[in-house]
C-alpha cells in the first residue's frame, strides 16, 4: 500500500473571478493615483500581494462582427423584399375581391327578393297600374295633366320676392368700392 505524498500545509488562496466570468463588454484598465500607488482595485482578500487597480471601460459599440451580421441580414432580406411585396399586394387584391363578392351576393339576394315579389298577382296588378296605366274592369282612370310626378311646385319668381333677398346692383357696387360691407 502506498501512502499519499506528504504535502505541506498551505494557507487558503483568495479566489479571483476567472476572465470568462467578467462581462464581455467591460475592459479593465489600471489607474494610478497622484501619489503613485495603484488605487481602485478590488481587494479580493487581505493578503500581502495587491492586485493592480481595475476600472471598467465601455466596450466599442460597433464591431466587425456587427457589420458582418448586418451584411448577412441584408443579403437575406433583399431577395425576399419583392416576394413579400407581392404577397401583401395579393392579400389586398384578395380582400378587394371578397368585398366585391359580398356586394354581388347582396345584389343577388335583392334580385331574388324582387323575383319573389313578381310571383304575387297583387304586385303585378299594382305595377301594371303604376307603370302602364292599366285599370281593373269597372274602374275609371284619371290623369292629372301638367305636373309630372318628380316635379316640384313652381318657384316664386316675382320681382318682389327677388328684391327681398338681394340689394340692387348699384348698392352692391358702391359697398364694394367703399368697403363698408
Amino acid at each position: 500500500v502506498r501512502s499519499a505524498p506528504a504535502s505541506r500545509p498551505t494557507a487558503p488562496r483568495p479566489t479571483r473571478p476567472a476572465d470568462s466570468e467578467r462581462p464581455p463588454e467591460v475592459e479593465l484598465v489600471e489607474q494610478e493615483d497622484p501619489r503613485g500607488a495603484l488605487v481602485g482595485a478590488e481587494d479580493w482578500s487581505e493578503q500581502e500581494d495587491r492586485h493592480p487597480t481595475l476600472e471598467p471601460v465601455a466596450a466599442r459599440s460597433f464591431s466587425g462582427r456587427t457589420l458582418l451580421l448586418l451584411l448577412i441580414a441584408a443579403v437575406l432580406v433583399v431577395p425576399l423584399a419583392p416576394t413579400v411585396h407581392r404577397y401583401f399586394a395579393q392579400q389586398a387584391e384578395i380582400q378587394s375581391l371578397h368585398r366585391d363578392i359580398a356586394d354581388l351576393q347582396s345584389q343577388q339576394a335583392d334580385l331574388e327578393e324582387q323575383k319573389k315579389r313578381w310571383d304575387s298577382d297583387d304586385y303585378v296588378r299594382q305595377q301594371a297600374r303604376e307603370r302602364l296605366m292599366y285599370v281593373d274592369p269597372g274602374q275609371t282612370p284619371y290623369m292629372v295633366i301638367g305636373q309630372q310626378e318628380g316635379q316640384a311646385q313652381a318657384d316664386d319668381s316675382s320681382a318682389e320676392a327677388a328684391a327681398q333677398g338681394h340689394p340692387d346692383w348699384g348698392t352692391t357696387l358702391w359697398e364694394s368700392v367703399a368697403g363698408t360691407r
